[in-house]
């Protein structure tokens, strides 16, 4: 898998995000609404080799038919993610 493939579904609470880890590492994961208010922020631990990862349990702060930005971020730096979403019911 050369390019990383993110789905985000706020609707049924998760976030997959598809790519090759070479090393272990720490997911950042942040969303934001458009006033810049982060109404999420969690860590989700990848084992090198992981290519699948599951992010869930963040949708009881998101608010139906809102703007959200999503920012995915490794701790080392080897992957960076970010994209816009609406959450709906």
């Amino acid at each position: 898998m050369n390019k990383p493939v993110v789905f985000v579904d706020c609707k049924n609470d998760v976030i997959q995000v598809y790519a090759q880890f070479e090393s272990s590492t720490e997911l950042i994961v942040s969303i934001m609404d458009l006033t810049g208010r982060q109404v999420y922020k969690g860590v989700k631990n990848v084992d090198a080799g992981n290519s699948a990862v599951v992010i869930n349990q963040f949708n009881k702060t998101l608010i139906d038919n809102q703007l959200y930005l999503i920012s995915i971020r490794s701790k080392d730096g080897t992957f960076d993610f970010s994209t816009k979403s609406i959450m709906k019911r």
